[in-house]
């Protein structure tokens, strides 16, 4: 949300602080807790119940998000009787409503900054990660029966994925476009995710010797941006990332393993996910309004943490819930 407030709506960052914005990889971060907790959500479940999990999960926020969105259109000026007669315009409804939000219509091209919710390129591919677990599980012969043989595949599919990843580096053809935004090339994020759920015990206690320092979760970031600047324009930016992700797993499971529990601070309540859907329709409002700036970056978090907290107590919450307490009666009754 920061960086892409900061793009678009050109607020006066300091230097240090556009470094670190570019430093920091973000989707990356977001591909790897998904691989450990959606990993973690699938041992735990059968097959329907995990599938039942994943689609409560990412489509009652994407649906208020969408509902959210035409109505913008509209006022906007974006949509007008002709745009519902466009074939063009049900497809985009189509694929913003399913799997492929990847589709953006030429006739939204002046809506802001290009494109309606670029964000959510994502979908697709961290659904497409929710497909292939299942299937590479089943490979393996289940989990936890096939452990060995699950992490062989999942380490082979990983390395495969990371070559993929950086042969595509710098390339701007179509295919290399396409691949970008499919699991095909970002599946080694995931992987680093599934590998640490299954070495849960063994990882932490690699990392139980930053306890003995005053911050100690902080000091793989720090060895991170180090390296990373001193490697940046040294090496390709893909094999950057590959040379330093392991720094970064570090820090965030520090971080949330190690430090101090942060868990009580927000009592529950989270708003990752529906700050990820919301925060483009903000900014491309902002530049439709013409409000830019540091005004434009705090209105930016501002409303956006309304919208998640909102779409939090009224739409993810409750169906969530719903779902825990059918798992919980399921469990009960067997």
């Amino acid at each position: 949300m920061a960086m892409h407030a900061q793009a678009h709506l050109r607020a006066p960052f300091p230097h240090w602080g556009r470094q670190l914005l570019e430093l920091t990889p973000a989707l990356p971060i977001f591909f790897f807790i998904s691989g450990l907790l959606v990993t973690a959500s699938f041992a735990r479940r059968s097959l329907r119940e995990y599938a039942e999990a994943r689609i409560r999960r990412i489509f009652p926020a994407l649906w208020l998000t969408f509902f959210l969105t035409v109505p913008l259109l509209f006022v906007a000026g974006q949509i007008t009787r002709q745009t519902l007669m466009e074939p063009h315009f049900w497809v985009w409804v189509a694929t913003q409503l399913t799997v492929l939000q990847v589709y953006h219509p030429s006739f939204f091209h002046h809506f802001g900054v290009g494109v309606v919710n670029g964000s959510l390129w994502t979908i697709p591919v961290e659904i497409g990660f929710y497909v292939t677990l299942p299937v590479l599980a089943w490979m393996a012969g289940g989990l936890r029966q096939g452990k060995q043989r699950f992490s062989a595949i999942i380490v082979s599919a990983g390395v495969l994925s990371c070559a993929i990843y950086a042969m595509l580096e710098g390339n701007q053809s179509l295919l290399a476009k396409i691949l970008f935004v499919t699991p095909i090339a970002n599946f080694w994020y995931f992987a680093f995710g599934i590998m640490v759920f299954l070495n849960f015990e063994r990882v932490m206690r690699w990392l139980a010797p930053l306890r003995g320092y005053p911050a100690g979760f902080l000091y793989p970031l720090l060895l991170f941006v180090l390296i990373r600047v001193q490697l940046s324009g040294m090496l390709p930016e893909a094999a950057v990332i590959v040379v330093t992700f392991p720094l970064v797993v570090a820090a965030i499971l520090g971080l949330a393993y190690v430090a101090k529990p942060l868990a009580g601070v927000l009592h529950g309540v989270d708003l990752s996910y529906s700050t990820y859907l919301f925060h483009m329709l903000v900014v491309n409002s902002l530049v439709e309004l013409g409000i830019l700036g540091w005004q434009g970056v705090l209105l930016t978090f501002a409303v956006t943490l309304t919208l998640a907290f909102l779409s939090w107590s009224y739409v993810e919450a409750p169906v969530l819930h719903r779902t825990s307490a059918k798992s919980s009666n399921g469990s009960a009754r067997s």
